[in-house]
């Protein structure tokens, strides 16, 4: 096949080498047919691993010619999805650009197929998923395979029309589905990736889509049978915090939602006016500072279980510490995510095609 289109695909990782060892060398051998057109881009997202080693110790050969390229970014606490996507694709030789996380396996003739594409069809971009992420229909939400979501490729050029990925987003979840939006917003036409061989990933529990070096400790408070009140404390002193409930059963007092239940969007959502940031403090007690116009500084006394108000006669102030440690990082995650979705719902009410600053092109972190 006769092309002059050159394709990369980017990798960023942060701490999962045993995912890249299952997935890389598969993904090299069912795209050889392409290696000439093709580069393989691993972004280094502080990683403390051996995966600068273990890739030069099996890959010399291709780093060498440049069909693979490595890179790495210093300095990183925890792992930011947006940011190290943006670096990569700004990094990317390649005409054309896609994503493929490390738990991902490109399929076989991946690379022909995304070539052939855009070879064929202008103003396009691909997706694994036809979800529509703005649609009040919940099952435009929980259709489709999340493993491989991550999975977009696009031109560069267009790409940076709309300066990449939002860095707006923290943590994990839906800068993928912002950024489709966007594409589609932008007036390119989404072509679903055909084909099950091209939608395989190793399979894993959520709790390691995180990864965060930042030791975090997580405080609940139940306020009503369908509300719970939940506060993050992260080792940088930054402070995060919602009332978060349950659709299903919300205003659940009202009778008439016996005979009709609640059609919601989403199962789980937050109260907006609880949404909080800010910081925290330990001397003798722990002081959260929060940037909401109007509010306290609150203290409280750190106790074996949680934290307590200095009114000790009033219970219901006490925040129990949760010490299982997979149930904290599933709150943490559902935080994350919740944010990034309303930040995903912001930008799509609002038009917003062009995301990050004006600047956000010549940003880059390699030194």
């Amino acid at each position: 096949m006769i092309n002059n289109i050159k394709l990369t695909l980017c990798t960023t990782i942060m701490d999962r080498l045993d995912f890249l060892k299952m997935t890389l060398p598969q993904n090299i051998i069912d795209n050889i047919d392409c290696i000439n057109q093709l580069e393989f881009l691993i972004l280094d997202y502080s990683s403390g691993d051996g995966l600068k080693e273990w890739l030069y110790s099996n890959y010399d050969d291709m780093l060498s010619n440049r069909s693979m390229s490595y890179y790495r970014i210093e300095g990183k606490a925890s792992y930011n999805h947006s940011h190290s996507k943006n670096q990569a694709f700004k990094l990317a030789k390649g005409e054309l650009v896609c994503n493929i996380d490390a738990d991902n396996f490109t399929g076989p003739r991946f690379a022909e197929y995304l070539i052939d594409q855009f070879d064929t069809n202008a103003n396009i971009f691909l997706s694994t998923t036809s979800r529509t992420f703005y649609s009040p229909n919940t099952k435009d939400w929980i259709t489709g395979n999340s493993d491989f979501l991550g999975k977009i490729a696009v031109r560069k050029c267009d790409f940076f029309r709309v300066r990449g990925y939002d860095e707006g987003f923290t943590g994990y979840s839906f800068e993928d589905a912002d950024l489709i939006n966007r594409l589609e917003m932008l007036g390119l036409r989404r072509i679903v990736i055909d084909g099950h061989q091209f939608r395989n990933a190793i399979p894993h529990e959520d709790s390691l889509r995180k990864t965060d070096q930042i030791k975090s400790d997580v405080y609940i408070k139940q306020k009503t049978f369908y509300e719970t009140y939940y506060l993050i404390l992260r080792g940088d002193n930054s402070l995060a915090s919602a009332t978060m409930f349950s659709t299903a059963t919300l205003d659940a007092t009202n009778k008439s939602r016996l005979t009709t239940p609640i059609e919601a969007q989403f199962e789980y959502d937050v109260r907006d006016e609880s949404v909080c940031t800010g910081f925290w403090q330990e001397i003798d007690d722990i002081t959260l500072f929060v940037n909401k116009p109007s509010s306290l500084n609150q203290t409280y006394l750190k106790t074996p279980f949680g934290l307590a108000s200095p009114n000790l006669l009033r219970p219901t102030e006490f925040l129990h510490h949760i010490k299982n440690e997979k149930l904290a990082k599933e709150i943490i995650m559902f935080h994350e995510a919740i944010t990034n979705r309303r930040k995903m719902m912001q930008n799509y009410h609002f038009s917003t095609i062009q995301v990050n600053t004006k600047d956000w092109l010549s940003d880059i972190a390699i030194h």
